[in-house]
């Protein structure tokens, strides 16, 4: 099976974006479900649950982890996807976009708010 998705980039580069899309959904989820101040869509910003603004960044655990693995797992997937789009459609503009979304959702994970 794992040949087959190989060769067929078309179908790779869309199991990988729809599972970017169930893993950013369930570990934001997740992050808010132990964000133990509190945390509500209207109040605060979605990066909280990895770090408060600085001068004064609060880091509330265990939601910052989930939230700071979540962005590093969906930036790598959607760069392995980056490389199957190229493989199916050879556009650049397409690849680099969504290579450039991926490198950003990987950059939110390794350099949170604090």
């Amino acid at each position: 099976m794992f040949k087959s998705l190989l060769q067929n980039p078309h179908k790779t580069c869309g199991i990988l974006m729809f599972l970017t899309g169930v893993v950013l959904l369930m570990g934001i989820i997740t992050a808010e479900i132990f964000y133990p101040a509190g945390y509500s869509t209207s109040q605060n910003e979605i990066s909280d649950l990895g770090a408060t603004r600085p001068p004064n960044s609060i880091i509330v655990q265990p939601s910052a982890t989930i939230f700071n693995s979540t962005m590093l797992l969906s930036g790598a997937m959607v760069i392995a996807a980056a490389y199957f789009i190229h493989r199916a459609f050879g556009r650049w503009f397409v690849t680099v976009s969504i290579l450039l979304l991926g490198i950003g959702m990987f950059g939110v994970g390794v350099f949170p708010g604090d």
